[in-house]
């Protein structure tokens, strides 16, 4: 038998130590993605798309896909126009 010279050395923490780096790495996995579809808008000023070519551009989920557009529409980045087409906020 093989003794530890650290007694509980390999054990996980016991309270949220696994969550709390899931959270972390699914809010850098979000921000990348926010990124990700703001540079898209950014290099194509003229890019107009729905829900439907949001997720196959970016081949994301749909309800993933709304709630990022939507992001950055409450960032000022996109505008969402009446037929449903994010577009790039004009800066003028």
């Amino acid at each position: 038998m093989t003794r530890l010279s650290t007694p509980g050395a390999l054990m996980a923490p016991a309270t949220g130590g696994t969550a709390r780096n899931e959270d972390r790495r699914a809010m850098l996995a979000r921000q990348q993605l926010v990124s990700r579809v703001r540079g898209e808008f950014a290099e194509m000023p003229c890019l107009s798309l729905t829900v439907p070519q949001s997720v196959k551009l970016f081949h994301i989920r749909e309800d993933i896909c709304v709630r990022v557009l939507d992001t950055l529409v409450a960032q000022g980045v996109l505008s969402r126009r009446e037929d449903g087409r994010y577009v790039a906020r004009s800066k003028a």
